[in-house]
C-alpha cells in the first residue's frame, strides 16, 4: 500500500523541495548603456571662455557703420562731389551719344562753362566726355567762360545765327533730346558765338 510523503519525516528529498519553494527568482534589470561623461575641466574652460567674450563685448561693443555713396555718373570723380550737384544719368548718356552721332562732322560741338563754379564745371566735364567719346576728340577741353553780361543759369544751346538751317536743325534736335531726357535747355543765338559751331553752355544751377 502506497504511503504519502510525511513533511516531518526528515527525508532529504522533502527538505530540498521546501528549499526550492522558498527561493525567489531574480528579476532581470533593464540594460544600461555606458556613455562617456564630459570632461568637467573642458566644460569649465568653455564656460570661462564665453564669460570672457561677453565681458569683452561689454567693454568694447562692436559698431557697424555703413557709407552710402551718392548717385553719380561714372565720369564724375568721387572727390569732386558737390551736394545736390547735377550729373548725367546712364539713360541720358546713351541718348546724347545717339543724337550727337547724327550731327554732321563739319559742325563743331564745344562745351563751355562758368569759370570758378565747381559744380557747373563738373557737370560740363561730364557732357564734354560724351561729346569727345562720340566725336573722337579727346583733346577738346571744356572752355572756361570768364566774362558774361550776366551769369548764365542752367544749360544753353547756343549758335551764332540761324542762317545755316542745317546747323540750326542739328542744334534743335540736340536741345530736344536733352529736354526729353530730363535736362532743361534754353536756346540762344548771338553773334559772339563762333560760326559753324554748336556751343553747349553749362551755367550755374538754376535758382528755383
Amino acid at each position: 500500500m502506497a504511503r504519502g510523503i510525511d513533511a516531518n519525516c526528515g527525508s532529504p528529498l522533502a527538505a530540498n523541495v521546501y528549499e526550492l519553494a522558498s527561493i525567489e527568482e531574480p528579476v532581470p534589470s533593464a540594460p544600461t548603456a555606458n556613455f562617456p561623461s564630459a570632461d568637467p575641466g573642458a566644460k569649465n574652460a568653455e564656460i570661462d571662455k564665453l564669460r570672457r567674450e561677453l565681458e569683452a563685448l561689454r567693454e568694447h561693443p562692436k559698431v557697424v557703420t555703413r557709407t552710402i555713396a551718392p548717385t553719380q555718373s561714372p565720369s564724375a570723380p568721387a572727390q569732386s562731389q558737390v551736394p545736390d550737384s547735377r550729373h548725367l544719368t546712364a539713360v541720358q548718356i546713351v541718348r546724347l551719344k545717339k543724337v550727337i552721332a547724327t550731327i554732321p562732322p563739319s559742325f563743331e560741338i564745344r562745351v563751355e562753362s562758368v569759370a570758378g563754379d565747381v559744380e557747373a564745371m563738373q557737370y560740363a566735364n561730364e557732357i564734354n566726355e560724351v561729346v569727345n567719346e562720340v566725336r573722337k576728340t579727346s583733346d577738346n577741353q571744356v572752355i572756361r567762360g570768364l566774362s558774361f553780361p550776366r551769369i548764365p543759369q542752367g544749360v544753353w544751346i547756343c549758335l551764332q545765327s540761324e542762317t545755316n538751317m542745317e546747323l540750326v536743325r542739328s542744334a534743335q534736335e540736340l536741345a530736344q533730346e536733352m529736354i526729353i531726357t530730363g535736362i532743361p535747355v534754353l536756346y540762344e543765338t548771338h553773334k559772339s558765338f563762333p560760326g559753324n559751331r554748336i556751343t553747349i553752355l553749362v551755367g550755374v544751377r538754376a535758382i528755383t
